[in-house]
């Protein structure tokens, strides 16, 4: 297996559409972030949306312990004699997000990618349209396949929303969690002056009925 150069990339552009030449990094392709994404409810109301659509530059975020489904802006045709690997840039990675979908692409594939990830950060991230994010390698096989040793399928457009259904509840992180707590004390604190009222009361009418029954048992015995 010999994986392609810069110049064979080039000179086989056709493999990705649309092709631009200043994308092209050493041996590799940089893929863009398309306009459909999903990403898992995490309790506060926003998530949960299959195939959101984009505008130009649009940005999304990517809460903490959550994950999301990203569809690339570029169309790949894998030839027959080839396969690509796929990873994410250096960069997403350090921020903690992590590739949880599989790393190759089959020969004979042709449509987007669709990546699975999961943000293992403590921080939210950010992901904008058309954002360089995806990196792709072409290598060559020993030879031309062909049926059943070629992917056959129809390839994908946008995000089928059965991949979305393991993550369709909501999964709440520790940042979450820790607002949700914060919420419950600051109601708590907002309540405290009606329960020191309520346990005022309980304990006088505890302390009325507890005499009152003293001073019954004494009559009883006097």
């Amino acid at each position: 297996m010999t994986f392609w150069s810069g110049e064979k990339l080039i000179d086989n552009h056709d493999v990705i559409r649309p092709f631009e030449r200043e994308r092209v990094d050493v041996n590799s392709y940089n893929l863009r972030v398309g306009r459909g994404y999903y990403c898992s409810p995490d309790g506060s109301g926003e998530g949960g949306k299959i195939n959101n659509a984009l505008a130009d530059g649009e940005t999304f975020r990517i809460p903490s312990g959550q994950f999301a489904f990203l569809l690339t802006l570029e169309e790949v045709a894998v030839p027959h004699d080839a396969m690509a690997f796929i990873s994410m840039r250096t960069g997403k990675k350090f921020g903690g997000l992590i590739n949880v979908s599989g790393f190759h692409v089959d020969p004979g594939y042709r449509g987007n990618l669709v990546f699975a990830v999961f943000n293992a950060g403590s921080g939210t991230i950010h992901v904008a349209q058309g954002e360089p994010f995806f990196k792709i390698w072409f290598a060559d096989m020993d030879r031309k396949s062909s049926k059943p040793y070629v992917y056959t399928g129809k390839g994908l457009s946008q995000i089928d929303p059965s991949l979305a259904q393991q993550m369709s509840r909501e999964i709440y992180s520790l940042q979450g969690l820790a607002e949700k707590i914060r919420d419950i004390e600051t109601k708590l604190d907002s309540q405290k002056p009606t329960i020191e009222n309520l346990n005022f009361v309980i304990r006088s009418l505890v302390v009325g009925l507890t005499a009152g029954i003293i001073v019954a048992a004494f009559r009883l015995t006097s």
